[in-house]
């Protein structure tokens, strides 16, 4: 089991994994109450099962407005389809944002690990992508479509 991706949404912690994933292409999500883990509350642990793709995993989470960017990735270290999701935190459904392709073009030791929201315009939304095996993460400017 890895865990990749961690975030806060108001009283409860979400934690995303990049493996396993599970049947039909999804990804699981397990968020718990804060409480839990800080204050001897009860967990009530929700799983969340998103599908991001076969093979695909969470790599990272990252809260926006009401919902998370979904870095996702291969769960494997060799080569693989990254993306950009968002997700509102509640459904089992993600809207597909950005293919990162481009981002490692002919770089296949590049692997996007970390996603960072910088701003939305009128051009879309700013993010930042930092990637292993690339000299200081290689960070990466990228826009998409505000979800």
């Amino acid at each position: 089991m890895t865990i990749e991706g961690i975030a806060i949404r108001g009283r409860r912690v979400f934690v995303g994994f990049r493996g396993p994933t599970l049947d039909n292409g999804r990804a699981p999500i397990l968020s718990v109450a804060l409480d839990a883990l800080f204050g001897g509350g009860a967990p009530d642990a929700r799983l969340s099962q998103l599908r991001l793709g076969d093979g695909q995993g969470v790599r990272d989470l990252a809260p926006l407005d009401n919902g998370f960017l979904i870095l996702a990735g291969p769960t494997a270290d060799g080569p693989g389809r990254y993306a950009v999701y968002w997700w509102d935190g509640d459904s089992d459904d993600v809207r597909f944002l950005r293919d990162l392709a481009d981002i490692i073009g002919d770089h296949r030791e590049r692997k996007p690990e970390a996603l960072l929201p910088l701003n939305k315009g009128s051009s879309g939304l700013r993010v930042l992508i930092l990637s292993d095996g690339a000299e200081e993460g290689a960070p990466t400017a990228v826009t998409m479509p505000a979800p």
